[in-house]
């Protein structure tokens, strides 16, 4: 079983990898490959399995900020984002939160000015 410290502790090492491995600065630390992130992250009960078809996902610069390509169309400059097709790892959202103590739910702007629905007016996504 994977404990949720472990799992933060890799997480914050490959955050922290990335980071600086963008500014050209060089760790000294060893740190675990995606892969075996990946493998960690499967051997888990929360996992479902891979979704089938790809997604669409911007890419961020280490910093957090969208990437952008400069577009020069008839004599106009304009930005577009860049995305990334990838196929998204699916996970038993409810075993997650619980298992980690964490909410992934958002917030409309209705439900900020108007207080949370109540979770027997809510539906099913699906």
């Amino acid at each position: 079983m994977i404990d949720k410290q472990y799992i933060d502790d890799i997480m914050d090492r490959v955050d922290l990898a990335e980071v600086v491995s963008g500014y050209g600065i060089s760790l000294k630390a060893r740190l675990l490959p995606s892969e075996s992130i990946l493998h960690y992250l499967q051997a888990t009960p929360e996992y479902y399995g891979q979704a089938t078809a790809a997604e669409r996902f911007r890419k961020f610069t280490p910093s957090g900020t969208p990437v952008q390509e400069q577009v020069t169309d008839g004599g106009k400059m304009s930005y577009h984002t860049l995305w990334q097709k990838d196929r998204p790892l699916c996970f038993d959202y409810e075993m997650v939160c619980e298992k980690y103590d964490i909410n992934l739910d958002s917030l409309t702007e209705e439900q900020v000015d108007g207080g949370m629905p109540k979770a027997e007016d809510e539906e099913a996504p699906f």
